[in-house]
């Protein structure tokens, strides 16, 4: 026969583990409910002053000087997501983006265990870790591989972070170029923006970019051409980390995947025909570039919306990729096997 005591701390036992384990589901209820998978989407609006950015538009720099924009190239890296009562969530240092001020901007950055999102931490230009490695090694179509127009400078320069292009002087006819490099120029800035949310869980971080300002207190009057000589080119590297960005509201930015450019392969792989259905090209003109797995170009095709059918019986069998250019700039690239 039991004794009674052992029965009384026998069921204290099990109230006690039974209290625990009460603790625990509470706690992990609240943290599962703080925080939420979500999908995280940055973009960027291109702007000057208050209007939206357009190219060979005359403006008018702080210092009085006329010019107007024809090329906004840079590349945005190290990227760091602000969330929840300040915890920092970086991103990969092989994550980068290459914005360009021709078309619509918006970079999936990633599903992330975050609720709020309350800032962004990035650079302009390419990480030191890959600056000066070989771009052949990316993969065709990644923003470190070659570029029409190029953003890669040389082995020891490396990337250019930043390309701003156009014509300058009172009757805007002469030339300028600002080429912004060095791994010694890899400034990183802060800003601070909450997180819009969209649907299917979705999160935005908005932000503007503001090109009058990265033209500010820059002398124009000669017109500078600087390629990484720590000259205009270094004011306007400055410019991006201290006044070119701020908090958007996306107003600029169209979020529908839908109107921008897509392009479906089939069937792949591939035998004798490839069938190529491209959608939202627009009026520019298009391309279609096959190229082989070491990047180099075989053939060129005009490409516009809808179907267009291929014969692939002058390529041996192999692994291929398929470009989109639309206007000289890359919109899209697939991988496709040829049998």
């Amino acid at each position: 026969m039991h004794h009674p005591i052992i029965f009384v701390l026998y069921y204290q036992l099990i109230d006690h583990v039974l209290m625990k384990l009460s603790f625990l589901f509470v706690l992990f209820f609240l943290f599962g409910s703080f925080f939420a998978q979500k999908n995280v989407f940055l973009t960027i609006a291109h702007k000057s002053g208050d209007q939206a950015l357009n190219y060979n538009q005359g403006y008018t720099n702080n210092f009085g000087f006329n010019y107007e924009l024809t090329r906004v190239d840079y590349y945005l890296s190290s990227i760091k997501i602000i969330h929840d009562g300040g915890q920092v969530l970086a991103l990969d240092n092989d994550t980068h983006i290459l914005v360009r001020g021709s078309v619509n901007s918006v970079t999936d950055l990633g599903v992330f265990d975050v609720n709020q999102v309350e800032g962004i931490t990035f650079s302009i230009g390419v990480h030191p870790s890959l600056n000066n490695a070989d771009p052949s090694l990316q993969a065709p179509g990644a923003p470190l591989y070659f570029q029409i127009p190029s953003m890669h400078w040389g082995w020891s320069p490396g990337y250019f972070f930043v390309c701003l292009e156009g014509r300058c002087v009172s009757t805007l006819t002469i030339n300028m170029q600002m080429h912004g490099l060095w791994n010694e120029n890899y400034f990183e800035q802060t800003v601070a923006v909450q997180g819009v949310e969209g649907s299917n869980n979705d999160v935005y971080i908005h932000l503007d970019a503001d090109y009058n300002k990265a033209m500010q207190s820059i002398d124009l009057q000669d017109c500078p051409i600087t390629h990484g000589e720590n000259r205009e080119d270094l004011q306007v590297l400055e410019n991006f980390r201290d006044h070119v960005f701020s908090a958007g509201n996306g107003s600029l930015v169209s979020l529908e995947s839908s109107a921008l450019p897509t392009l479906e392969l089939y069937p792949n792989p591939v035998a004798e025909s490839l069938q190529i259905t491209a959608k939202n090209l627009g009026a520019l003109s298009s391309e279609l570039t096959i190229l082989d797995v070491c990047g180099k170009a075989l053939k060129t095709i005009k490409l516009k919306d809808g179907l267009t059918s291929y014969s692939m019986n002058e390529f041996t069998s192999g692994i291929y990729f398929a470009q989109i250019t639309r206007g000289g700039i890359l919109v899209s690239n697939q991988k496709f096997v040829k049998q």
